[in-house]
């Protein structure tokens, strides 16, 4: 069955009404049902999945110490990175398709005076802050954003505020992204 879109249409639901209705009237404590209709989207509407696949993962096996404010934080190992959109030399994805793509950021760090500020960075462009606390004991932070990239668009993470940062490795600290949609 078909809508005037030419869209498929769910089946119909109705009740039965020999078995709610009694003499036309509905039984006691038996709810009714009504028709329902609902029009299922055209294939023209629904999004479909990236044709290249783009994702990486990559995490801290060294701990980084004395990074400077504005210094990437350098995410060495990598897990995974189809596209090869993702630098392990300088800590940057550079996006291979332009598109809509999630990235999520974990840093671990050591007790400290100061507090860990930073930012995952699209082209220059602060998008989010990662923030750990400061005092006698170790702190995660992380953060998820979903933004548009563009192809050869760069996204990375980056220390702010505090000099002299440490951010620990052993598998603690990771930083990865998904295109969601290509564009």
């Amino acid at each position: 069955m078909q809508n005037k879109l030419g869209s498929p249409v769910a089946g119909n639901r109705t009740s039965a009404r020999s078995s709610n209705q009694s003499n036309g009237r509905p039984r006691k404590g038996i709810r009714q049902t009504h028709d329902v209709t609902r029009t299922l989207p055209s294939p023209s509407f629904r999004q479909s999945a990236p044709t290249e696949a783009v994702v990486f993962t990559a995490v801290k096996t060294q701990t980084q110490e004395h990074i400077g404010i504005n210094q990437n934080i350098v995410f060495d190992h990598v897990e995974i990175n189809e596209g090869n959109g993702y630098h392990s030399d300088h800590g940057l994805f550079i996006a291979p398709v332009s598109g809509i793509y999630m990235f999520t950021c974990t840093l671990l760090r050591p007790p400290s005076p100061k507090y860990l500020h930073a930012l995952i960075v699209h082209s220059g462009r602060e998008v989010v802050r990662v923030y750990a606390s400061a005092g006698s004991t170790w702190d995660q932070g992380s953060h998820t954003v979903f933004i548009q990239v563009n192809a050869g668009e760069e996204v990375w993470v980056t220390n702010a505020d505090y000099d002299n940062e440490v951010v620990t490795g052993s598998n603690y600290s990771s930083f990865s992204g998904y295109l969601m949609y290509p564009l």
